[in-house]
């Protein structure tokens, strides 16, 4: 088979198609970007036609039958490379919702537009993240809020960060050192008073000066007491005390002593028995559950 030429095989391993293009993406969504001569484009998954012409320098994913496309500045495109909103653009970030905020090129401030290319949020905030649905995150001055899609503030720009949303829809939010978690909805569930917090398998863990972990009403659920926690997984959380690592349940027992020098979080790669890395005195090794 030729080097860096791509090929579709049929159904039934009998059949090539020779593409002509220097490099193929794999399928998403029923499209699979493509390259050739230093542009992109797009071919469907369902006939394997080009449905965008390798004129492009750069093309975001296909979501819902638009894009987004850049040619000097960037635009917006359906899937059958009509241009939506004009190429004048500097940034352009898309959500699922086909939503898109932007800057002007030669221009500081965002906004947003809807899928017809209409502006819905006037070109006025530092910088815009779309967030959800209905919200997005902007920054004003210094400072970072979240809104709604018709300009209302949810949450007032006060805070010097918000970040993305993550596992069960939280997103993690800081006003100074202290840090909290937003729902969806901008809702704080979780006050901002930790010195960091991060969300995995059901569990928010906190650090208020020692680490333990909160529920969603900011209630502890394990005692701050523990000098360091990782990710846990599977009812395992890695938590580090006089300098050794072992690992407590969610009820906070010790169900893994004391004696690591390292230890990972629990994993089940290729759906295999769930298994964790440790280490002690310099020599690794491999632990399950039971901690055997």
């Amino acid at each position: 088979m030729d080097e860096n030429i791509y090929y579709i095989i049929g159904t039934k391993g009998d059949t090539l198609t020779k593409l002509p293009y220097s490099k193929v993406h794999p399928f998403k969504n029923g499209y699979a970007k493509v390259e050739l001569n230093k542009k992109v484009g797009y071919i469907r998954e369902a006939d394997f036609e080009e449905n965008i012409p390798t004129t492009y320098e750069w093309l975001g994913g296909m979501i819902n039958g638009y894009a987004i496309a850049k040619n000097s500045a960037r635009g917006m495109i359906d899937s059958l490379n009509n241009v939506i909103i004009p190429f004048k653009y500097k940034y352009l970030i898309q959500n699922e919702d086909n939503y898109v905020a932007g800057t002007i090129v030669n221009a500081n401030k965002w906004g947003v537009l809807n899928k017809q290319g209409e502006i819905i949020i006037p070109y006025k905030y530092e910088m815009i993240r779309l967030f959800s649905k209905d919200l997005f995150r902007f920054q004003k001055g210094k400072k970072w809020g979240i809104a709604n899609l018709q300009d209302d503030w949810v949450l007032n720009p006060e805070y010097d960060y918000i970040h993305d949303f993550y596992q069960e829809d939280l997103a993690m939010i800081n006003k100074g050192k202290k840090y909290g978690l937003i729902d969806k909805a901008g809702n704080i569930v979780v006050p901002i008073k930790y010195d960091r917090v991060y969300y995995q398998d059901s569990l928010i863990a906190a650090r208020l000066g020692k680490w333990g972990a909160v529920d969603k009403q900011g209630r502890t659920i394990i005692p701050h007491i523990y000098d360091d926690m990782s990710f846990p997984n599977n009812d395992r959380i890695p938590v580090k005390k006089q300098g050794k690592w072992g690992y407590i349940n969610y009820m906070n027992e010790l169900v893994i002593p004391y004696q690591f020098d390292y230890c990972s979080m629990f994993s089940n790669y290729y759906s295999q028995p769930y298994t964790a890395s440790v280490s002690i005195n310099k020599l690794e090794g491999v632990i399950d559950l039971q901690g055997n």
